[in-house]
C-alpha cells in the first residue's frame, strides 16, 4: 500500500514543480484508429523544439516543460501514416491528446503483403525501442 501511494505521489509532486513554473504539460494516448489497440513505441514530437516522448507499453505518453504557444505536434510511427496535429500550451495547464494513427495500408490483391508489412513493421518498432542490439520476429514472420 506504501508503495503504491509513493509511487502515485512522486509523479504528482513532479507535475506540480512543472506548474509553478509556468510551462505546460500535454499527456496522451496513441491507438490504432482501425483496432483501437494502443501503440508502443510511437514517437512523439513538437516540431521545433527539443521536446518529445515515446509512448510507453499502455501507449501513453507525456511532455513537461512546455513553454506556453502554439506548436504542431507530430506523431510518427512505422506502418503508420504520420499525424500532426496543431496544439495550443497554456501556462499551468495539462492537455490530454487521445492521438489514432491510420495504418499504411495497400488496397486490392495486395492485402497479403500489407500484413506482412505490418508485421516487419512490429518487428522494427520492437528492435528500435530495445536497448539490446538483437534480430525479432513476428511469429507470423516465423
Amino acid at each position: 500500500m506504501k508503495t503504491l501511494f509513493i509511487k502515485n505521489l512522486i509523479p504528482l509532486l513532479f507535475l506540480s514543480s512543472i506548474y509553478t513554473n509556468g510551462q505546460g504539460i500535454i499527456k496522451g494516448t496513441v491507438s490504432d484508429s482501425l483496432t483501437a489497440d494502443q501503440l508502443k513505441g510511437v514517437r512523439i514530437i513538437l516540431t521545433g523544439t527539443t521536446l518529445n516522448a515515446v509512448s510507453d507499453i499502455n501507449g501513453e505518453f507525456i511532455i513537461t516543460g512546455i513553454p506556453a504557444g502554439d506548436y504542431i505536434l507530430q506523431a510518427s510511427y512505422l506502418g503508420y501514416k504520420e499525424k500532426k496535429i496543431l496544439v495550443t500550451v497554456k501556462s499551468k495547464r495539462l492537455q490530454i491528446l487521445n492521438i489514432k494513427l491510420l495504418p499504411n495500408i495497400l488496397t486490392g490483391n495486395k492485402t497479403a503483403l500489407s500484413s506482412q508489412a505490418k508485421s516487419r513493421a512490429e518487428e522494427i518498432n520492437m528492435e528500435i525501442r530495445s536497448n539490446i542490439t538483437k534480430d525479432v520476429f513476428s511469429g507470423d514472420t516465423v
